[in-house]
């Protein structure tokens, strides 16, 4: 259970975690060991966690997008991707903190604590940060922008069916989730919590080495954020966004080969030595995705096969 927590929590429910606060992120961490330990009971609790984690994505990706709208529509000509670049690096530090107090606790109050009773105290820290969010959120003002053109009688009255009803907005829209938002999700999200589970669940490095591995990796990673929108500022956000997707495209496969063999040796050893091969009748092989968890692929043989050598890293 413990182990489950401190890293498939983070791959399974950080599907969502860019909010413009850490709360969010130290919610995640303890969500999946709630709805673990319903569905060991007999609950449902799977289905909870998916229920959850979808209303957890609706609110936080309305208060990411509406932050870097509201930053971008008060920030100076020409400085734009400077000022909405800090609203980036919110994601990345809320996972940052959300390390640092895990790290914390467990050095406080024993691994077997942590385990039993102690994963329950980010999740309480969090609460007192949702305050702190809320009463931030009370004390903002519209900006100038929304402002003039409400004033105007510019705003939007049917926003959805604008958005979505026409065509011509609706095609950008596409492109823009296709074009750039999806290329960003992959890399961002490979590159910090699939590293995450990668180092745990399939090279076996223990939890407590591997929240600090990548809180040091998230340390020296974030400044860029900044330094890249202001650079954005200077030849254009495509250039960047692209190159960007291009370089994790060519780099992420000989990184995590490098990184197998950095942190457990004689496991990227024996895989090359003695690679595993599954020989069965494709009709008796499913696609193992179940988002509500109540398929344990253990009816066919070659479902329990896969089952195994996917577990076993």
């Amino acid at each position: 259970m413990e182990r489950s927590f401190s890293g498939g929590s983070a791959i399974s429910s950080g599907a969502r975690t860019r909010s413009s606060s850490p709360w969010g992120s130290w919610v995640l961490h303890v969500r999946r060991r709630t709805a673990a330990e319903l569905c060991y009971r007999g609950d449902p609790g799977p289905t909870l966690l998916v229920l959850l984690r979808l209303l957890q994505g609706l609110a936080l990706g309305g208060q990411y997008g509406g932050a870097a709208i509201y930053v971008a529509e008060h920030a100076p000509e020409g400085k734009r991707g400077f000022f909405t670049s800090w609203i980036q690096t919110t994601a990345t530090l809320g996972l940052f903190a959300t390390l640092l107090i895990v790290i914390g606790t467990r050095s406080l109050i024993g691994e077997e604590a942590f385990a039993s009773w102690g994963w329950r105290i980010p999740f309480l820290l969090s609460i007192l940060l949702l305050g702190v969010s809320l009463w931030i959120r009370l004390q903002l003002n519209e900006s100038p922008v929304y402002q003039r053109m409400k004033a105007e009688g510019a705003t939007s009255k049917a926003p959805l069916t604008e958005a979505f009803g026409r065509w011509s907005n609706l095609r950008l829209v596409l492109i823009a989730l296709f074009g750039a938002v999806a290329g960003q999700a992959v890399v961002w999200y490979t590159g910090q919590f699939y590293a995450l589970f990668f180092l745990e669940k399939t090279l076996k490095l223990d939890g407590a080495s591997t929240n600090i591995m990548i809180a040091a990796a998230l340390a020296l990673g974030t400044p860029f954020f900044v330094f890249f929108g202001w650079l954005s500022d200077r030849i254009g956000r495509k250039p960047i966004i692209l190159t960007g997707c291009l370089l994790a495209a060519l780099t992420y496969f000989p990184l995590f080969h490098a990184l197998a063999g950095a942190v457990n040796p004689a496991l990227a050893a024996a895989q090359s030595r003695s690679p595993v091969t599954i020989v069965a009748d494709p009709a008796d092989c499913s696609v193992q995705f179940d988002p509500v968890g109540k398929n344990k692929f253990d009816r066919r043989s070659c479902d329990i096969v896969k089952a195994f050598v996917a577990k076993a890293g």
